[in-house]
């Protein structure tokens, strides 16, 4: 019998919209290598220092980037919009991330 690597957890309707977006943040390693990183820095930084700190390709932080801020976990120092020739900043949005932490730790505990 083969068991999967990775096995996706149920879809528990006990699950909140935070709770359930901690969970997708800190189930990769990417993206919680990625959030930690940014939470750690504690000032905006470039995605190319996210990427020399992490070992991750400019693929992998761009998708992964791309997701939390999805999620309203990090948020970029400019509106998509202005993003061509440009250097964009990441940071975590703190009130998000704590709101979502929170929920996570409400649901396991």
């Amino acid at each position: 019998m083969r068991v999967p690597k990775f096995a996706a957890p149920s879809q528990d309707r006990d699950w909140d919209d935070d709770a359930e977006a901690a969970r997708q943040a800190f189930a990769v390693p990417a993206r919680l290598a990625v959030l930690l990183m940014l939470r750690d820095a504690g000032e905006p930084i470039l995605r190319t220092q996210i990427m020399e700190s992490t070992g991750l390709n400019a693929d992998t932080v761009h998708r992964t980037l791309t997701f939390l801020e999805g999620l309203g976990i990090v948020e970029a120092n400019l509106p998509r919009a202005m993003w061509p020739g440009r250097s964009v900043m990441w940071r975590v949005n703190h009130d998000r991330y704590q709101a979502v932490l929170d929920a996570f730790m409400r649901r396991i505990t």
